[in-house]
């Protein structure tokens, strides 16, 4: 039997995709909430130094993407085929292209960054909201499946589902042109393999 443990803060964030990856496959792990007091002393022993890291059987795993496709490989929701896994995947590195692009207004969103909140939805946010949300939006349609593949669930839905709904309980305006977006968050966490975890969690 895979032993897991899972290192994170005691927050959802990067994390978060993982967790419901292991819930959704009924995966029992070691959900460690790292205390950011004990980070320092527990860095220099992470592959890269950073967090989240899954820790299967002994081996510790970097980078929360790779995790992902990881732990979508173990449990065959990478796509039925090579072309559809390599959609898969571009649509998992499209949400890191957003990520990255509205993180300086996000953080100081969620209150772990000071700045100019005005500014940052300005310059970052509201950019990516009009240049990649209708990308997002497409390959849920073209899928026809509810989800972002063709063949249904994959490990993009649960990258995409989570930062998107944490987006959308602090800018609902966002969506207001991709309803499909918030219909694609609730069919996820509608399905019955997360309903237990997703009515406990913070």
């Amino acid at each position: 039997m895979t032993e897991y443990k899972l290192y994170y803060f005691d927050v959802r964030n990067l994390a978060e995709p993982i967790r419901i990856m292991l819930h959704y496959n009924g995966a029992e792990f070691e959900d460690i909430r790292v205390d950011m007091e004990k980070w320092p002393s527990m860095k220099p022993e992470m592959p890269q130094s950073t967090i989240p890291v899954l820790e299967v059987n002994g081996k510790r795993l970097a980078q929360s993407h790779s995790i992902m496709r990881y732990l979508g490989r173990v449990y065959n929701m990478t796509g039925r085929n090579n072309i559809e896994r390599a959609v898969v995947d571009s649509i998992a590195d499209l949400l890191k292209d957003f990520y990255t692009q509205i993180s300086p207004f996000y953080y100081m969103r969620l209150g772990f960054k000071e700045g100019d909140l005005e500014a940052a939805r300005e310059s970052n946010l509201n950019p990516a909201i009009e240049t990649k949300l209708p990308i997002f939006s497409r390959y849920l349609k073209e899928a026809h499946s509810g989800f972002y593949a063709k063949s249904g669930i994959t490990y993009a839905d649960f990258l995409c589902s989570e930062l998107f709904d944490t987006l959308h309980s602090l800018e609902p305006d966002c969506f207001e042109s991709h309803p499909d977006i918030v219909a694609h968050i609730r069919r996820v966490h509608a399905l019955p393999q997360l309903k237990s975890y997703l009515s406990k969690r913070k």
